[in-house]
């Protein structure tokens, strides 16, 4: 497993765990929740902006995430 934010372009990945500093922001969990973005499901990174922000794919929908969240989901490549 590897933090989100080194993943490169259009590399499909599993969510597999969500840091504890994540889960003790109850923001960053709405966040997380709201978008669909927890353990299990399959995203794509599609762009990452120079301040570190991806661009995700996530079933058909573009999901922004910032630096620090995306430093703290962790993911499997999808083979």
């Amino acid at each position: 497993m590897v933090p989100l934010s080194r993943i490169s372009e259009r590399c499909q990945t599993v969510i597999e765990r969500l840091t504890e500093t994540l889960e003790e922001n109850l923001e960053w969990m709405l966040y997380l929740r709201e978008h669909g973005l927890d353990p299990g499901r399959t995203v794509s990174v599609v762009d990452t902006a120079p301040d570190g922000t991806l661009t995700l794919e996530l079933a058909g929908a573009a999901v922004a995430l910032g630096s620090a969240l995306a430093d703290n989901i962790y993911v499997s490549v999808k083979k």
